[in-house]
C-alpha cells in the first residue's frame, strides 16, 4: 500500500523480502528526518535488533523518534481480520462514552457520531499493530519527500532523474556535437526539437513536441507537451503547461528550492509566496515578458511583466 502524496526511490522488493523474513503482521517503511521536524510526521519507535516497531505516534507533539513513516506498507492478508477487530474496539469506546455521557444527563452527540464506522489507518491501525508486536519497519536509504503542493512536482522531478542518472539509465539524454549542451540529469522526448545552441539543464523533463529555439536556457523546470519556447527566452525553476508559448528574451522564473519548506505552500492567505513558478495549459508570454514567481491560469496571454502574482 502506498500513499500518493509521496516521491521516493521505492525500494518495494526489499521492503517484501524483510516483511517475508520477519514474519509480521505488517512492515512499514520509515525514513531518517530532521529531529526539527519529526513532529511533522507519524513516528515509529523501532527496535534496531529486532527491527520491530515498538511505538508508533501521529505527529507527537514532543519528540519520539527521528524515524518517520513514509506512507508504504506492505500487510499480509490477516490485516483484515485485524482491522475489523479494531473497528470493533472503536465503536464499543464509542458506545461506552456515549453510555456514560447518558448516565450523567449528557444528551449532546459526540464528534465523533460520524466517523465512528471509519478506521484511522494511523491511530487506530498502526498505533495497535505495534503496541502488540505485529509491526517490523524497514529503513529506506535512498530519497523521499511529500508532494504538499504543485511545486512539489520540481524537486519530486529532480530526484527522479538524479537517481536515474546515477543508475546509468539509457533515457537520460546526453550531449552531443550536433546537439544542444546537456549539463546535469535532462530527459528529453524523441519528438522534441531543440537547437544545438540551447543550454538544457540540470534537472529538466522536456516532453513531446516541444520547440525550443536558438540560445534558451532551461534548469530545474518541466516543459509538458506542445510547448514552444522562442529564441534566447529562459525557463528556471519552473512548470510549463501544455501548448504554452514563451517568446524572444521570455523569461519564466520561480525561486530555486533550497528545502521542502520552500514548496509546501505556493499560496498564502490567497497570496502568491516566492517558490516555483507554474504556467497552467495554454498560456501565450509575449517577446521580452518577464514572469517571476508567479501562478498564470490556463488559456491567459501575458503581455507585461508579473511578479509573486496569481493571474486568474
Amino acid at each position: 500500500m502506498l500513499y500518493t502524496d509521496i516521491c521516493c526511490s521505492f525500494p518495494l522488493n526489499d521492503l517484501l523480502l524483510q516483511h517475508e523474513r520477519h514474519g509480521r503482521l505488517g512492515t512499514i517503511m520509515v525514513t531518517k528526518v530532521d529531529r526539527s521536524s519529526a513532529h511533522l510526521y507519524g513516528c515509529v519507535v523501532v527496535d534496531n535488533e529486532t527491527k520491530l516497531a515498538e511505538h508508533y505516534v501521529e505527529k507527537p507533539e514532543t519528540y519520539v523518534s527521528d524515524l518517520a513513516s513514509t506512507g508504504v506498507f506492505v500487510f499480509s492478508q490477516e490485516i483484515f481480520r485485524f482491522m475489523a477487530a479494531a473497528l470493533e474496539r472503536r465503536v464499543d469506546e464509542f458506545e461506552n462514552e456515549r453510555a456514560k455521557e447518558s448516565a450523567y444527563g449528557r444528551s449532546e452527540e459526540s464528534e465523533e457520531a460520524e466517523d465512528v464506522n471509519r478506521l484511522r489507518l494511523e491511530q487506530d491501525v498502526l498505533r495497535q499493530m505495534a503496541a502488540e508486536k505485529k509491526l517490523s519497519a524497514f529503513l529506506c536509504t535512498g530519497f523521499w519527500r511529500q508532494i504538499k503542493s504543485a511545486a512539489s512536482a520540481v524537486p519530486a522531478n529532480a530526484l527522479y532523474l538524479k537517481k536515474a542518472l546515477s543508475d546509468n539509465e539509457s533515457f537520460l539524454t546526453k550531449t552531443d556535437s550536433d546537439g544542444p549542451e546537456i549539463t546535469g540529469a535532462v530527459y528529453i522526448h524523441p519528438t522534441a526539437q531543440i537547437h544545438h545552441t540551447a543550454v538544457i539543464g540540470p534537472n529538466v523533463s522536456i516532453h513531446a513536441r516541444v520547440v525550443i529555439g536558438p540560445g534558451v536556457r532551461i534548469n530545474d523546470s518541466i516543459i509538458l507537451d506542445n510547448v514552444n519556447i522562442k529564441d534566447n527566452a529562459a525557463v528556471l525553476h519552473a512548470i510549463v503547461g501544455w501548448d504554452c508559448r514563451i517568446g524572444k528574451w521570455g523569461r519564466v522564473e520561480g525561486s530555486h528550492v533550497t528545502s521542502p519548506d520552500d514548496i509546501d505552500e505556493v499560496t498564502h492567505l490567497g497570496v502568491k509566496v516566492n517558490s516555483i513558478c507554474i504556467l497552467g495549459e495554454d498560456v501565450q508570454v509575449k517577446d521580452e515578458v518577464f514572469i517571476r514567481n508567479s501562478i498564470v491560469l490556463p488559456h491567459k496571454e501575458m503581455a507585461g511583466n508579473k511578479h509573486n502574482e496569481i493571474i486568474m
